[in-house]
């Protein structure tokens, strides 16, 4: 009887085919091919917004007395100036009103300075809390007296 092969049993397990090739068994350590090197990447900084709120100063003169800024009544051409820390600004009266934009940092600071030289007035006023918010400063001028009759 010739010997068997393998796999003429139904009962064998298959094998792969004898090969006349060596195997080789792996020793040693592995070496990449080539080594990545992470390229650093900077650290992005945070945009900071500007929180802007507003302060709107009405210089008017009271011609019919009811206390309140009314259209014709304001004062104009007159310099005003705001100021808190690091931050001021200057403006002339348009129609009686400036309207000057604050940066987030004069909320934080407590109170803004405003000046109208000319008429020798400096005033605190508290900037607004919220981010679009107005501060208003009216300053209400006495109309002028004049005499009834001039000699």
């Amino acid at each position: 009887m010739p010997p068997e092969e393998p796999g003429d049993d139904p009962t064998d397990t298959p094998r792969p085919p004898y090969s006349t090739w060596p195997t080789r068994t792996p020793t040693g350590t592995l070496t990449p091919l080539a080594s990545l090197t992470p390229t650093p990447t900077e650290t992005p900084t945070p945009t900071v917004t500007p929180i802007l709120t507003y302060l709107r100063v009405q210089v008017f003169i009271d011609t019919n007395k009811d206390n309140f800024f009314n259209p014709g009544e304001g004062a104009q051409g007159l310099w005003v100036t705001a100021q808190s820390g690091n931050w001021s600004a200057g403006a002339l009266t348009q129609d009686g009103e400036v309207l000057f934009t604050t940066p987030g940092l004069v909320t934080s600071s407590g109170k803004i300075i405003v000046q109208i030289p000319y008429l020798h007035l400096a005033e605190q006023v508290s900037p607004p809390r919220n981010p679009g918010e107005t501060a208003l400063l009216p300053v209400r001028l006495e109309p002028p007296h004049y005499p009834a009759f001039l000699p």
